[in-house]
């Protein structure tokens, strides 16, 4: 594995611990926006190891929709999930 593709996976941990913690605090909106950064930094690490570039949200979000949803190479619903989460973590901001 690359290592930048391991640091974006150990900050989807981090994001998903930091989740967990606002949840417990009763902070679901807060808790939202970690779990959206969760999904955004697995992304990434999966575009990483795909050699591929990218430098805005809208870019992981378009480009993983291209490379990994649209081709089945893992399922669509992951996609969906990440755009969800993505408005869910505006509304929460």
């Amino acid at each position: 594995m690359k290592a930048a593709a391991r640091l974006s996976l150990e900050r989807a941990a981090h994001a998903i611990r930091g989740a967990r913690l606002l949840l417990e605090g009763d902070e679901p909106e807060l808790a939202a926006g970690r779990g959206y950064y969760a999904m955004l930094y697995t992304a990434q690490s999966l575009l990483i190891e795909q050699g591929l570039q990218f430098k805005t949200h809208g870019s992981v979000h378009g480009l993983f929709g291209k490379h990994f949803a649209k081709t089945a190479l893992l399922d669509p619903k992951y996609h969906r999930w990440m755009i969800t989460a993505f408005d869910l973590r505006l509304e929460g901001d």
